[in-house]
């Protein structure tokens, strides 16, 4: 019974480092591309400024969204079966990973201002909120369709 429990909890840890370090590489990817898009955006000035920085708005959550969802499956292949079987709760990482990449990237926003270095959107809680979602509901329907 205990050695159970102690396999169980191993595999979870287990499974947590290797989402954790393959949302790490797709959300510095994506940092990395909005940090490009948002430098482009602010390099550009006049009239249409406005207009311009809501594309380029647009653009970077579209990137979040593209690399959450390939970190989703990514993270798919990688471990093709929910975490716990036992419980009939269907779609709780809808909840738990927006959370958590949240939290975990507004940690890393902070860590970067206090470094001197501008946050992009994913430094926030709500881009990695947005990234996370876009994970975790991609792995859902892939989990849901095998």
């Amino acid at each position: 019974m205990m050695l159970g429990v102690v396999e169980l909890l191993f595999e979870f840890i287990i499974e947590i480092v290797f989402e954790g370090a393959i949302c790490g590489f797709f959300g510095l990817l994506g940092e990395f591309i909005s940090a490009i898009f948002e430098k482009t955006s602010e390099a550009i000035e006049g009239a249409t400024e406005a207009a311009v920085k809501a594309k380029f708005g647009f653009l970077i959550l579209l990137i979040m969204l593209i690399m959450g969802a390939a970190a989703g499956y990514v993270i798919s292949l990688a471990f093709p079966e929910r975490i716990f079987q036992t419980i009939p709760v269907t779609g709780i990482s809808l909840l738990i990973t927006p959370l958590l990449m949240g939290g975990l990237m507004s940690l890393v926003g902070v860590w970067k201002a206090n470094h001197d270095c501008a946050a992009s959107f994913l430094g926030t809680f709500m881009g990695g909120a947005i990234f996370g979602l876009a994970a975790a509901g991609t792995r859902l329907v892939i989990l849901s369709q095998g």
